[in-house]
């Protein structure tokens, strides 16, 4: 993989990401992605990467907060659908850990999770005895909507 300028006419020019591979013997590329919204400086990350030179510290911490929480917003919208209220729950609550000082905020604005909820998972990630993955309940006994009784009758519903 690398990173192409390709020259427009009468607009700045493209910074796509490219990769060569063999097709019936013949050497092709593709366009992987389109970087011409990224800054030059994020753009110099990713030749470094894929160079595979380490990145300097100071240029790893360079990203901004809204980066962060784009990454989180889209990682969780990918994955909620698949996850129930737990999951969702523990994976917001990573990634606020993964963030360290703000990360509880910063995932709550991302997911949409409350900070109660994150604080939650939080505290579920730290202690894994209590809600092991053996446990078949999502909530604890006597939470959740309330099974209607076959006695009630028809009248008074």
């Amino acid at each position: 993989m690398y990173v192409d300028i390709v020259p427009n006419r009468k607009s700045p020019p493209a910074v796509l990401l490219r990769e060569y591979y063999r097709e019936e013997g013949r050497v092709l590329r593709r366009t992987l992605a389109n970087l011409s919204g990224w800054s030059k400086d994020r753009i110099e990350a990713l030749r470094i990467v894929l160079r595979g030179d380490p990145l300097p510290v100071a240029d790893a911490q360079q990203v901004s907060k809204a980066e962060l929480e784009q990454g989180i917003r889209l990682r969780f919208q990918l994955l909620e659908k698949h996850l129930d209220e737990r999951a969702r729950r523990l994976l917001a609550a990573a990634e606020a850990e993964a963030l360290e000082r703000g990360g509880v905020s910063a995932a709550a604005r991302a997911t949409g999770l409350s900070r109660t909820t994150i604080t939650q998972g939080v505290r579920d990630l730290a202690n894994p005895a209590d809600h092991g993955p053996s446990s078949e309940r999502v909530r604890r006994p006597g939470g959740g909507c309330k099974k209607k009784s076959a006695n009630l009758d028809e009248r008074a519903v």
